[in-house]
């Protein structure tokens, strides 16, 4: 109530947005510096005070302008959700601005999800909450593009079968290693699509290889190197007959049926691979690595074929193969020339050593961190020992009885 007894007076949001609408509109489109300034924070205390019909209403206004102030867009944004689903289908909304809705509600996250345009930062920012159906929207969109850094987020959380999997199978921005990496968590179908796109080929490497070969010494710091030079380099003998088949049938019989120590090694000698990959593969139970596998270590047809109808053992939990199974690694073999097959298991082994350096540095962190915070802990733990000895604060510490100058006192120091 005011002093006379009168009710105070309630602006509309009709006036408000007028008022608005006259102050963008002042000083020749905010070009008069201070006034600019000044307009902006008369706006922005209106739109404060305005309802929903008003916002929106004002966000209609603000995206006809070819440079609208950010800052109030930014408020818009944040202040109605209607609002913001009239400024984010624009241009005139900032990826600045988008990034920071993006980070408030999963209701602003899916509006700016189906946004038009979407630049990586933002969708960086969309999928970081790690919400199905915020992927669910971005993800099919092969114009939202994802950074490689999180793309191995999300390749870390496929689980074989699930729809994160098929989405992220069916992108074309995926590195071919990155690719290749979610090849191990996704079920045949997926697989299917990733080697559909795979197109690498190592011929115009392989010469060079067989060159870097001959220089090869004993003793030497570079056998995971060696070990993938002679893998390339086979390519070059590739398709040249019985000749080129590198591993015993009997070898890839035992592997695939049995998979002990003994053939897993042998399979990794003799293929010019990694114990690593090559245990991989051989725990591969639905059989496409080792069909890529048989193809890149030039097995012919008639051996491939007597090899996929092998049985596997069956790890906990899985059901068994089914009889077409063995026609579906035959389509897989037939469908990739030997050289592509090659590139598969060398690009396999170059993601392999990228994880383990990954790891390696994740632990390294992690060791830091800790020591570090034993490091602080033992000097809280020695301040706070010390602390009721202390009766002078003022005075100088008293180096301890016995102990000579300079000894290291705590733990590591």
């Amino acid at each position: 109530m005011t002093d006379k007894g009168k009710p105070e007076a309630g602006l509309s949001d009709a006036a408000m947005v007028a008022a608005v609408s006259e102050l963008l509109a002042s000083g020749g489109g905010f070009s008069a510096g201070v006034d600019k300034h000044y307009a902006q924070e008369l706006v922005g205390r209106i739109v404060d005070v305005m309802g929903e019909a008003g916002k929106v209403k004002t966000a209609k206004l603000i995206v006809k302008m070819s440079n609208p102030p950010e800052d109030l867009l930014r408020q818009l944004v944040l202040a109605s959700n209607e609002a913001a689903q009239v400024i984010i289908s624009t241009k005139v909304v900032t990826d600045a601005v988008l990034m920071e809705a993006a980070s408030r509600s999963p209701e602003l996250r899916e509006i700016i999800a189906r946004r038009p345009q979407l630049s990586e930062p933002v969708v960086n920012r969309l999928l970081f909450h790690e919400e199905p159906q915020i992927e669910a929207i971005v993800l099919p969109r092969p114009e939202a593009p994802i950074s490689t850094s999180r793309a191995k987020r999300l390749i870390s959380r496929v689980q074989n079968g699930d729809s994160l999997g098929a989405m992220l199978a069916n992108r074309f921005d995926l590195s071919p290693r990155l690719a290749l990496r979610l090849f191990w968590r996704v079920d045949a179908d997926s697989r299917q699509a990733i080697l559909r796109k795979f197109k690498s080929d190592p011929c115009f490497a392989a010469e060079i290889f067989v060159r870097l070969l001959k220089s090869a010494e004993p003793g030497g710091k570079s056998a995971g190197l060696v070990s993938m030079a002679k893998l390339v380099s086979t390519v070059a003998n590739a398709d040249r007959g019985p000749a080129s088949q590198s591993v015993a049938s009997s070898d890839l019989t035992e592997f695939r049926t049995k998979a002990t120590t003994s053939s897993v090694m042998k399979v990794a000698e003799q293929a010019n691979i990694s114990i690593e990959l090559s245990k991989r593969i051989a725990a591969d139970f639905d059989g496409d690595a080792f069909a890529i596998l048989v193809r890149a270590v030039g097995v012919n047809e008639k051996s491939a074929a007597k090899l996929f109808a092998l049985k596997s053992p069956k790890p906990a939990g899985r059901d068994e193969l089914d009889p077409s199974n063995k026609e579906r690694l035959r389509s897989v073999y037939e469908s990739l020339p030997v050289a592509r097959a090659v590139g598969i298991l060398s690009y396999w082994e170059i993601d392999l050593a990228e994880q383990a350096r990954t790891a390696m540095d994740q632990q390294l962190e992690e060791d830091i961190n800790s020591l570090k915070n034993r490091v602080a802990e033992e000097f809280s733990e020695a301040g706070d020992a010390s602390a009721p000895e202390v009766e002078d604060e003022a005075a100088p510490a008293e180096e301890p009885v016995g102990e000579a100058p300079g000894k290291k006192r705590f733990g590591l120091f």
